[in-house]
């Protein structure tokens, strides 16, 4: 079913379920900044899977984006209600900003989001950092998101969506106020188990907020599992497995899998756009030859294996010097809360590993990788997809990971190998990659061996099998299951 066609069962879906009801999202992170350029207001769209995967939701379907104001130009671009239209193309939907002070921000986002709860649910043995005052912040801005929400949800008869995990207890202080109101939930990132889950401090009261969603939605299986788990030794609910519903303080919860995807038309239109010109200049600037091309594409973190990747790719050249000069890996590292120690610390290690190989093996003329740390264009993202024979993902842990799912996508050519970390959601769906043990470096080393020497009808026969399953669940169908659900609930309620 083309692009367009799926937009539109999605707009079928909303209008059946929703009715005259608007669709209402909240999220910390803004889908579009504006920022100042020779005097004049410019806009960019945001990068990250969240944004990624609801913006052609909400170009698709209408409504409203509650969401952070980054910018000076930010403020400048909103109306006296804060709102602004985007994204500017005709498919328009009213983005509404909310502000926080420095103090604010510094407390909810770098403290209990970025240090306490990120870590925790990545279970990647970097300690969290728990902060009783940056909590009462976390607490303040919930309710600053909640009280927005109750303002457009009356006006405008709302089904409210809340993302992701800086929005833990927003639910709790809608429904305090709103007790009819149907909200829903979507956490885009891994949940650990309880006994991991205990060691957060307000480990109840974070479950509660939870717990006030009508609906709570998770990329796999096992995360719900391990939430239910949670919930059995932080609270008195009743847990019913068998039917994935909680029960707690007269109130249900429904706790249902949805993996997040891509847009794939979109991708798979940008690909056949770029040329091969387009590719040769990229690899004259990134200083490529005819060299077979390994790609890795992620934001700088710790729970995305890039040292690690580094270490496994430094023995399979060692163990393989047949492939020196003859391979290069295009590390595209987007930078991310650089003023996080953690953060700084992981920068410079994978700055010092990529000079070390480059130092180790490199001459005048060839390096073995290509580091860009740097934001990147989309288009020119998929451009590196198109021309990397090889693509790997090697998180330590990932919710979904959306990066290979657009990989997939791009290879219209039908040819490419991806190698994708098993602690990834979307080893699930993409069980044709070769699967990697991230924190083994002989696996991941023997595995770019394989990837490099696979025939090329295996090759096609794997990418084959993955694009077919980008195709049959892309953004629209996600987004249409998680609606459907919605609407059944709501309609449940009404009765």
């Amino acid at each position: 079913m083309g692009g367009v066609n799926r937009k539109e069962k999605l707009r079928r879906i909303v209008k059946d379920k929703i009715n005259d009801r608007q669709l209402l999202v909240l999220s910390y992170r803004e889908p579009y900044t504006h920022y100042y350029e020779a005097g004049e207001i410019k806009h960019r769209k945001n990068t990250g899977g969240l944004v990624a995967a609801l913006d052609p939701v909400m170009k698709a379907c209408g409504g409203t984006w509650i969401a952070c104001g980054e910018t000076e130009a930010d403020r400048e671009a909103v109306d006296k209600e804060d709102k602004v239209c985007v994204p500017f193309d005709g498919d328009d939907y009213d983005l509404r900003r909310i502000w926080l002070s420095k103090e604010e921000r510094n407390a909810f986002i770098r403290g209990v989001s970025n240090r306490a709860l990120w870590p925790l649910m990545h279970f990647v043995y970097v300690r969290p950092y728990f902060d009783e005052e940056q909590w009462k912040v976390y607490r303040k801005m919930n309710k600053r998101f909640a009280e927005a929400a109750i303002q457009e949800a009356k006006e405008k008869n709302a089904f409210i969506w809340i993302q992701d995990y800086h929005l833990a207890l927003c639910a709790k202080y809608i429904k305090d106020e709103m007790p009819d109101a149907v909200v829903a939930q979507f956490w885009h990132i891994p949940w650990p188990s309880s006994e991991i889950f205990r060691i957060f401090p307000w480990h109840r009261e974070l479950t509660e907020g939870l717990l006030a969603n009508d609906l709570l939605g998770f990329h796999i299986r096992y995360y719900s599992n391990n939430f239910m788990d949670s919930v059995d030794r932080s609270v008195e609910a009743r847990v019913e497995r068998e039917n994935s519903s909680i029960f707690y303080n007269d109130h249900e919860t429904k706790v249902r899998e949805f993996p997040i995807s891509v847009d794939d038309k979109t991708i798979e239109k940008m690909s056949k756009e770029t040329t091969h010109n387009d590719i040769d200049i990229l690899k004259k600037e990134y200083g490529i030859g005819d060299e077979k091309i390994i790609a890795s594409i992620s934001r700088m973190d710790y729970t995305k294996g890039i040292s690690e990747q580094f270490m496994a790719y430094d023995k399979f050249l060692e163990n393989n010097p047949k492939y020196l000069k003859k391979v290069v890996l295009v590390q595209v590292i987007s930078p991310s809360r650089t003023e996080i120690p953690e953060y700084q610390d992981l920068e410079e290690k994978a700055s010092h590993l990529a000079f070390e190989l480059n130092w180790k093996y490199g001459d005048g003329r060839w390096r073995p990788i290509v580091l860009i740390n740097e934001f990147i264009d989309q288009k020119v993202l998929v451009a590196i997809y198109k021309m990397a024979e090889v693509f790997i993902v090697n998180s330590l842990q990932d919710g979904m990971n959306i990066v290979c799912k657009e990989y997939a996508a791009a290879k219209q050519d039908g040819d490419g190998t991806l190698i994708l970390s098993k602690f990834t959601g979307a080893s699930r769906e993409l069980d044709s990659a070769i699967l990697v043990n991230p924190f083994s470096e002989n696996e991941v080393s023997e595995a770019f061996k394989k990837a490099l020497e696979m025939p090329k009808k295996e090759r096609r026969k794997r990418l084959k099998r993955m694009r077919e399953v980008v195709r049959e669940n892309d953004v629209y169908n996600w987004a249409g299951k998680f609606i459907e659900k919605l609407g059944r609930i709501e309609a449940q309620v009404s009765k």
